[in-house]
């Protein structure tokens, strides 16, 4: 004979006792975690289905433009019959369709650069790309405010009872700003140093962008991304 809804309700599961309730609430459990996994997924669906993506947007778009293309067509064949006016009905009803789905296109962009919104550091923001020691000196390679600059200390061991992290961003505009005697700065032209990862991330930031928006893989948007940079090159060249 099975249990009760009364005993089992009056079975404490956080000190089962005996095996027979230890099972029962351990079953208990796998079955609320069914529940609680089958609600996530319930609410991800319905999200999904809430929010148009841009592509499904821009397909609405698409099938927009062809309708009102062919309601036109037929408005110019019976414009001088009295079968024009649905057709002016329709194109009207196309035409506030056509300018819904640019507002909603327009938003889910605008959310969409919002979210992608760069977190990092700012670009006039002071930044340690390397280091180099060489001998008892040591050099470092920093760029501020979109200089390259090298910080040199003939001995490291002037740099070391400094105790500063210059991977720190406040300790790196500390050194900047003091600038102890034991220090020199130069600027940093003969560098030969690659892409910073800074420069990196802001690259990446834009093709993700453009990706998004196109609805194209990482590796299209790069060449486009390329394309654009050597268009804007020609265009400003000796500016």
């Amino acid at each position: 004979m099975g249990w009760s809804n009364k005993y089992k309700k009056s079975i404490n599961c956080n000190n089962p006792k005996g095996f027979s309730q230890k099972a029962h609430c351990a079953g208990k459990k796998k079955r609320n975690e069914r529940v609680m996994k089958l609600s996530e997924f319930k609410e991800a669906v319905t999200k999904v289905l809430r929010e148009r993506s841009i592509n499904a947007i821009s397909k609405l778009q698409q099938k927009n433009v062809e309708n009102i293309a062919k309601a036109l067509e037929f408005y110019k064949k019976n414009k001088h019959t009295d079968k024009r006016e649905p057709f002016i009905k329709l194109l009207k009803k196309l035409g506030k369709e056509k300018e819904s789905l640019a507002k909603e296109l327009d938003m889910k962009v605008s959310g969409m650069y919002k979210n992608a919104e760069y977190k990092g550091e700012s670009v006039n923001e002071a930044k340690l790309n390397h280091h180099r020691i060489t001998g008892n000196s040591i050099e470092f390679y920093v760029k501020d405010k979109g200089k390259n600059l090298v910080l040199r200390f003939k001995d490291k061991r002037d740099f070391d009872k400094l105790k500063l992290d210059l991977d720190n961003p406040k300790d790196l505009q500390k050194i900047l700003a003091k600038r102890p005697n034991k220090m020199s700065i130069s600027m940093g032209e003969s560098v030969n140093e690659g892409v910073s990862s800074e420069e990196k991330r802001i690259a990446m930031l834009a093709v993700k962008k453009q990706a998004k928006y196109r609805n194209v893989s990482l590796s299209q948007a790069i060449q486009d991304q390329i394309n654009a940079l050597e268009e804007l090159k020609r265009q400003y060249k000796g500016k």
